[in-house]
């Protein structure tokens, strides 16, 4: 029988924005990414109820940096880079994505992108036989 069981081992990944640097990134489990949706639901709830008017473009914007803050804080388990007082950046610090270079920001959400990748269920077996049930119950 199939594992379906969260085991996958981080990846280690050398920046080309930060020379000398890394980052190693684990894949989410399945409760991870629902909890990433849902904090991302929670930050435009909590705008809401605040009771200001705001437009879909900021929320789409607060959604993504809800979503960016916990996956920088929760998939990247280690790297080597610094502050300039010397200090590791801690990724699961409040505001810390504020204070860092844009540039390698981009290359580790990219990389976190690609890590997170969610499969392509248009091609596979399983579509192809729920969607070959689901025709042969409205045919009957």
């Amino acid at each position: 029988m199939p594992v379906i069981e969260h085991h996958a081992e981080p990846q280690r990944f050398d920046l080309t924005t930060a020379k000398g640097g890394y980052v190693c990134i684990r894949p989410l489990t399945y409760e991870e990414v629902l909890e990433r949706r849902d904090k991302a639901g929670r930050v435009i709830m909590e705008q809401e109820q605040r009771g200001k008017k705001s437009s879909n473009e900021m929320k789409i914007d607060l959604m993504q940096q809800a979503t960016r803050e916990y996956e920088f804080g929760h998939q990247i388990v280690e790297h080597n880079l610094e502050l300039a007082n010397g200090q590791l950046v801690n990724f699961a610090a409040r505001n810390i994505l504020a204070r860092l270079n844009a540039r390698v920001c981009t290359e580790i959400e990219m990389l976190i992108d690609e890590v997170n990748k969610e499969p392509d269920l248009e091609n596979s077996e399983a579509t192809s036989d729920a969607s070959s049930m689901e025709e042969s119950l409205t045919t009957s």
